[in-house]
């Protein structure tokens, strides 16, 4: 079925029959899955400031290498960030002091394991910061972590000029985007099927065809709390002050900082 988002776009979630039984699937991989390793963790402190982004790093030339170091420089401002291709960190439990982890890596062919996926489910439930950045929804190629991205990428078209808006909601702007102004960028236009959520707001649109589109959604899974954000194809895109202020808000409310 189709439902309105921000400011009368819209977007497709499965209908009530689909969503229900991928609810079970993941309620029924989280109960399985996240015994894996230690304990579980206390609550983690809002005040870490220890960072890590997950991306990949085959060789120097691979075109994320660059995104990375540049993610890393903007991010560096406000956290102790460091950078890894080893998903396998997800199984262990995470730094005390850590309180964000930025995933930009492209997994649509490579899913996560189930401890991986655990792992990171595990991390946000505890009250970690996660931020799904352009190919970082790839992640959602794993049942557990379209739970908790709240969607999966149906459709990515070659990049095109892109207008995109911030979403003034019923209780005004989210802080993601607070002060963030308008603006226009060459990058993928994302379609995505959503999961029904009576928590989810969009907070950033796009228009395509004259229908407007999400761009950017905040949400809540537990103690925690994850952004989505479709924009940041490439190292140019990051140059963009517009989509820094909105990764940069959108980190720092993900760690619960703002």
């Amino acid at each position: 079925m189709v439902i309105q988002v921000g400011r009368g776009g819209s977007a497709h979630v499965p209908d009530a029959e689909a969503g229900a039984l991928a609810g079970l699937v993941a309620d029924r991989m989280t109960r399985e899955a996240l015994p894996f390793g230690p304990a579980r963790p206390a609550a983690r402190s809002l005040a870490g400031s220890g960072g890590l982004l997950l991306g990949d790093r085959e060789a120097e030339s691979h075109p994320l290498a660059s995104l990375q170091e540049a993610l890393c420089r903007l991010l560096g401002e406000d956290f102790d960030m460091q950078a890894s291709d080893s998903y396998g960190l997800l199984e262990d439990d995470m730094p005390a002091d850590q309180s964000l982890i930025v995933a930009c890596s492209d997994r649509w062919e490579r899913p996560l394991s189930d401890r991986q996926a655990a792992g990171l489910v595990r991390f946000v439930e505890h009250g970690g910061g996660l931020v799904l950045l352009h190919c970082g929804i790839s992640l959602a190629s794993h049942p557990l972590l379209e739970h908790l991205a709240g969607a999966r990428c149906e459709e990515h078209p070659e990049g095109r000029l892109l207008s995109f808006d911030p979403v003034v909601g019923k209780a005004g702007v989210h802080p993601a985007v607070q002060d963030l102004e308008p603006f226009e960028l060459t990058d993928e236009p994302y379609r995505y099927s959503f999961r029904p959520s009576m928590d989810r707001e969009v907070i950033l649109e796009y228009v395509l065809g004259g229908v407007r589109r999400p761009a950017a959604w905040a949400h809540r899974v537990g103690r925690g709390r994850v952004v989505s954000i479709m924009p940041g194809h490439s190292s140019d895109s990051l140059r963009h002050p517009q989509l820094q202020r909105l990764i940069r808000r959108s980190s720092l409310w993900a760690a619960g900082r703002i």
